[in-house]
């Protein structure tokens, strides 16, 4: 409320000082109008007939500035005293005698000087028998001098009044409440105009303080429960007041401050419940992960969280059901690889049971058959036991080439009793290459697809024939065969096709040295299988450079450098 009384004070001295204007305005009209002049010159007004033209002159002049400058302001008067103390006015009288003595006492309150060339404002409020009304109105009037500009001197006095109601209407635009007034105070403190017409003329009791502020200041005057704003008008020498009680303005200063309490706890509570929302939106999806953890860490692993939305936490639960999937699947694939291994190793139990027993028995029928001189019998269970040795009891991977090629050696004298000498073997192996390593039984499905397959229904003699050499840092071993050899695509068949397991020695297929080959070494170690020109098929083993060297458990497989 404070800073708008201050506004309203400030457009109140604003339109007071607009009428001091129209006021000066009006006056200059008169004072530039050259008839006026004239009949202001003039000493005597006996001759009627001269003073009824002049009184007719004098109300059209009066008319022309009452409709331009003073228009704005109802009832008001203009008055002109001659140096010989005769009056023209715009208020009718009755006796011009007692009107001049009257707006001479009006002249002599205000303290005007005679001779001097002034202008001045009002200091009082002066109560004029305004016939239109019918009784005493309060007037503020503008005194100034009438001067002859063309012979000099001064010819009289201009007096313009204008009711006291037209400052106390611009005071009602500061009256915003009951309780609120406003007031025109002069110089010495007198009240001019108010909003209560009984405190005109009165003296406002806190002047004191008022006299002590700035040009536009706010005075608290505790001591009469107001605080005022004033505003000095130093031309005119009036202050504008706007009164406003304390208890007022505190009720209100308190009615803000509840509201704004009321306000601070709106706030409070939307931010609780938009706090609560979030922190809701947050921790449930953050329960859920974490129940949802809890059920997989005890053992359920098909626990999912549910997901809903695109945020970060949403983000979270898909890559935490998709973990939990994965992390499901492996251990899946684990238990059935556990699964897997324990049927393995009973098969294998099963297989080894008392493997001194087999080889002794063998190693009995040997015997009995170099007893009874059946030396080709004695050398095929020789090759079997062999063969056998090296499949159940030999437990490294990786062996000699040397141990590899004998095991073939053994496999082909087995395979020649078989099929009563369909074939020869023949065997180029450079003597570097035998110490280095081969995984197990790698050659011996080759060997044994060229027997069952290239020599099947064949009129010549078979031959295969094994070559072993260095090739830069690796070992190259091509087996060739003479056989009826197949096409590309059986070719190409025999080594994907995991199904096409050889039914041999073994059991282990061409595709699956492959795999093996490829498991051990890489894609580049894979076998190559070709079609000799002639007849026959090739297929060439490629191994990296592997040195062997004795430990106490067996052989441990090392690149060399």
């Amino acid at each position: 409320m404070n800073i708008g009384n201050e506004m309203a004070i400030s457009q109140a001295k604003m339109n007071i000082e607009l009428l001091f204007k129209n006021m000066v305005a009006a006056s200059n009209s008169l004072l530039m109008d050259s008839e006026i002049q004239d009949i202001m010159k003039q000493r005597s007004h006996d001759d009627r007939e001269v003073l009824y033209r002049n009184s007719r002159l004098m109300r059209s002049k009066y008319f022309a500035v009452q409709t331009s400058a003073l228009d704005n302001y109802p009832n008001h008067f203009i008055t002109l005293l001659n140096a010989e103390g005769f009056s023209f006015s715009t208020i009718p009288m009755e006796e011009n005698d007692e009107f001049q003595s009257f707006m001479r006492s009006l002249l002599d309150k205000e303290r005007v000087v005679r001779n001097d060339n002034y202008i001045k404002l009002g200091e009082y409020t002066h109560n004029i028998n305004f016939l239109p009304y019918g009784q005493l109105v309060p007037f503020v009037i503008l005194t100034r001098a009438y001067m002859d500009f063309i012979g000099g001197g001064k010819s009289g006095d201009i007096i313009v009044g204008i009711p006291e109601s037209a400052l106390s209407d611009i005071l009602n635009g500061i009256v915003v409440r009951e309780s609120i007034r406003g007031y025109v105070i002069n110089e010495r403190g007198e009240i001019l105009s108010s909003t209560n017409k009984a405190d005109i003329g009165t003296v406002l009791p806190y002047f004191a303080e008022i006299q002590k502020a700035g040009p536009t200041d706010t005075i608290e005057a505790l001591k009469f429960d107001v605080i005022a704003n004033v505003s000095h008008m130093e031309r005119l020498g009036w202050t504008v007041v706007g009164e406003v009680p304390d208890k007022l303005l505190y009720a209100e200063i308190a009615a803000v401050r509840q509201w704004l309490v009321y306000v601070n706890l709106g706030f409070i509570a939307a931010f609780l419940t938009l706090a609560f929302w979030i922190a809701n939106g947050i921790s449930k999806p953050i329960g859920k992960l974490k129940r949802a953890t809890y059920e997989f860490a005890t053992g359920r692993l098909d626990s999912r969280v549910e997901v809903s939305g695109v945020d970060e936490l949403a983000m979270l639960a898909l890559k935490f059901n998709k973990m939990t999937e994965e992390i499901g699947n492996l251990v899946q694939q684990v238990n059935e690889d556990e699964k897997a291994k324990r049927e393995l190793e009973i098969q294998m139990l099963y297989s080894q049971i008392n493997p001194h027993f087999l080889f002794n028995t063998l190693n009995s029928i040997r015997w009995m058959a170099e007893a009874s001189k059946v030396y080709n019998v004695s050398k095929l269970i020789a090759s079997l036991a062999q063969l056998l040795r090296s499949s159940i009891v030999q437990k490294n991977e990786i062996i000699p080439i040397a141990e590899e090629l004998d095991n073939i050696r053994h496999y082909v004298t087995i395979q020649k009793m078989r099929f009563a000498a369909l074939f020869v073997d023949e065997y180029e192996i450079e003597d570097e290459v035998l110490q280095y390593g081969i995984p197990k039984l790698i050659l011996q499905p080759i060997v044994e697809n060229s027997i069952l397959h290239g020599f099947a229904d064949i009129s010549y003699k078979g031959r295969i024939h094994i070559r072993a050499y260095r090739h830069y840092d690796n070992v190259e071993i091509v087996i060739t065969d003479n056989g009826v050899g197949c096409d590309e695509s059986k070719l190409a068949s025999l080594l994907r096709d995991k199904s096409a397991s050889s039914n041999g020695f073994s059991s282990i297929g061409i595709s699956n040295v492959n795999e093996r080959l490829k498991l051990h070494f890489g894609a580049d170690y894979a076998l190559q299988m070709n079609n000799v020109a002639g007849g026959g098929t090739s297929t060439k083993v490629k191994l990296p450079i592997l040195s062997l060297q004795p430990t106490t458990l067996g052989m441990e497989l090392l690149k060399d450098d």
